[in-house]
């Protein structure tokens, strides 16, 4: 049970990491698509704890692993952590205002 959580965290940490270092736009539809991101990395966690470790502690890793991401996720998407890190969603923005922003139009 112990080593399924030490390596749930380790997973976990390892996949924040990760994920600091993707483009903006990938950190920006993860966090519109958290539930969709919380399925893929479970699967890429269970995948390679399944590789070493034949046991429940793997299963234990996963589900701990996932639940930290899930969180992480909701808390990174609020509108507050948006702005701080620099995430502001553009969606609400309306496309000609976006194509103009890029092309340095007012």
């Amino acid at each position: 049970m112990e080593t399924g959580l030490f390596l749930g965290v380790l997973a976990w940490l390892a996949s924040m990491f990760s994920w600091w270092h993707m483009p903006t736009w990938a950190k920006r539809w993860s966090l519109n698509h958290f539930v969709i991101t919380d399925m893929v990395m479970a699967g890429l966690t269970y995948y390679t704890m399944a590789q070493f470790s034949k046991s429940i502690a793997s299963m234990v890793a996963t589900v701990v692993a996932g639940m930290l991401m899930n969180f992480t996720m909701m808390a990174l998407g609020t509108n507050m952590m948006r702005e701080y890190l620099g995430l502001e969603n553009p969606v609400h923005v309306p496309l000609r205002t976006r194509i103009n922003n890029r092309i340095g139009r007012k």
